[in-house]
């Protein structure tokens, strides 16, 4: 599904308002793929069918504003991740661009301190990729090692993540 799959799934309407409410209170956010669409969108910000789907294991480059980013920033220059994408955003207005990869130019923004919206996944398991696997376009495969350099790093971004909610909530 995608954020414009509205009439199919109404859901997403009500999850974007919610979206731009808790990002105007300040409420940490970490969107990842379809989240990050919905996030772009809450907040103003076009999303669209990409030139071509992005699936597969692979990386992402930080930016400048990225390498410095108390999140992503110690994983510098780039990270490894899973894409499976076909859509695509533009960073909203008053955003911060952290990433991008050779196919997506906007691969992770955040907005205000603690809002992050990513294109590409850190959260995979080998439990997720498992049941991803059927799923996944012919010849696509997602590769052992790939997987574990993915899981480290998603260990240490969201550990990261966690540390600079907790300290806007407290």
């Amino acid at each position: 599904m995608g954020v414009h799959d509205t009439e199919a799934f109404p859901w997403l309407t009500t999850e974007r308002r919610w979206l731009t409410a808790v990002v105007e209170r300040g409420t940490p956010v970490l969107g990842i793929c379809l989240g990050a669409q919905q996030l772009a969108a809450a907040l103003g910000a076009g999303v669209r069918t990409a030139a071509e789907p992005e699936i597969g294991t692979g990386t992402v480059e930080l930016t400048a504003a990225g390498r410095a980013d108390p999140v992503f920033g110690p994983e510098a220059p780039r990270l490894a991740a899973v894409h499976w994408h076909g859509d695509t955003f533009d960073i909203p207005a008053g955003a911060v661009h952290l990433a991008s990869s050779d196919r997506c130019p906007n691969q992770g923004f955040r907005y205000g301190p603690a809002a992050y919206g990513l294109q590409f996944h850190i959260e995979v398991d080998d439990e997720l990729a498992a049941s991803w696997a059927p799923e996944l376009p012919p010849g696509v495969r997602l590769g052992h090692a790939e997987l574990r350099a993915v899981q480290a790093v998603g260990r240490r971004v969201l550990g990261r993540f966690v540390h600079v909610a907790s300290r806007r909530s407290s």
